[in-house]
């Protein structure tokens, strides 16, 4: 039960966070840090786009549909 817990809580971090990112990458603010990168390699747009397919973007209101390439964790 403590695991389950556990994972529960661990995931909606995890989740909660990517969501975050991804609305600071709509107003095109640049990664600041490692985790930032890393977000930004693991949960992009399209990613996130798949497990939430309703959500509408926090800037224009509109649905996500970008289209980009993933980029590697160690350039710019």
């Amino acid at each position: 039960m403590n695991l389950f817990l556990f994972f529960m809580i661990f995931s909606q971090i995890i989740t909660g966070t990517a969501l975050l990112r991804m609305h600071e990458r709509q107003k095109a603010e640049k990664p600041g840090n490692y985790i930032d990168y890393l977000l930004d390699y693991c949960f992009t747009d399209q990613v996130l786009q798949k497990y939430f397919p309703k959500m509408k973007s926090t800037v224009t209101g509109e649905k996500i549909y970008i289209q980009s390439e993933r980029r590697s964790l160690w350039t710019q």
